[in-house]
């Protein structure tokens, strides 16, 4: 679906990020981790074409990313930011339909299966009972699953999203993330920046954590998510327990004040 080869993001003449070697195959969900700064957002704004790369190539379903007209490249990726901005003066209905836009023909308008796509895709993200409503009056967790929706109706091959729960409470947060796992489960390609370490392991496939401008891991989430991996990344003691209905690894991090003879293993996990 998306592969980078030798690729260098940044913004303008500033490095981000070098030697990205990078593929990401149809039908994966794959989670970007690591430190503030590390250069998530500015990987996902590569991928999103907001970015051109500054050195090497990237291509999209075997097409160079160069080659791609904006409407052509909304066709294949949609996005939700971390940030937006200022709020949009117009109802949440209008602003989730713009993610039909990339289908509108040259001097046509949206159609009814426009509007029908939209609809179900605020059903789905459970913001049908704020279409009407303007999105400036919206909460950040709302406006956020607004956003989200504006994606689904796009109804492209792959997401790109860049912390898009962070604002949700965790109900929200869970219910978005079995909404991707359906939607993975359908075939579409999910690139995700998450801080959240467990809910990444719960939810991805694969993690890739990138750190000091590289890809410092890359691999399927029991390969990766250990405690000297992830200590070592976060400079902070992590030890890792299994999640006790799933099995799958989970973080714990230790506290500052933790006496020093306190016990080095976890009842029920592993600090491997």
């Amino acid at each position: 679906m998306i592969t980078l080869r030798n690729a260098v993001c940044g913004h303008g003449s500033t490095t981000v990020l070098q030697d990205v070697n990078l593929h990401v195959p149809a039908g994966e969900t794959v989670g970007l981790l690591g430190p503030n700064g590390s250069g998530k957002t500015t990987l996902l704004l590569t991928l999103s074409g907001v970015l051109p790369p500054l050195g090497g190539t990237m291509q999209i379903q075997g097409r160079d990313t160069a080659s791609l007209a904006p409407r052509e490249r909304a066709r294949l990726l949609a996005s939700v930011p971390q940030r937006m901005g200022e709020a949009p003066d117009m109802d949440s209905f209008s602003l989730v339909l713009m993610g039909r836009y990339p289908y509108i023909s040259f001097f046509g308008g949206y159609t009814d299966e426009d509007r029908r796509i939209a609809r179900a895709a605020m059903d789905e993200t459970g913001t049908g009972h704020l279409a009407s409503r303007s999105v400036q009056t919206l909460s950040g967790g709302e406006f956020q699953r607004v956003l989200i929706a504006r994606a689904l109706a796009q109804q492209t091959p792959c997401l790109l999203l860049d912390e898009a729960t962070s604002g949700l409470d965790i109900a929200r947060k869970v219910e978005v993330f079995r909404l991707l796992r359906t939607r993975r489960a359908q075939g579409i390609t999910i690139v995700t920046a998450i801080h959240d370490l467990n809910m990444a392991a719960l939810y991805c496939d694969r993690l890739i954590f990138l750190k000091n401008g590289r890809i410092a891991l890359d691999g399927p989430v029991h390969d990766v998510f250990t405690a000297p991996a992830l200590s070592e990344l976060y400079e902070t003691p992590i030890h890792i327990v299994s999640h006790p209905l799933c099995g799958v690894p989970q973080a714990c991090f230790t506290p500052p004040d933790v006496p020093p003879n306190a016990p080095s293993e976890i009842p029920g996990g592993s600090h491997d």
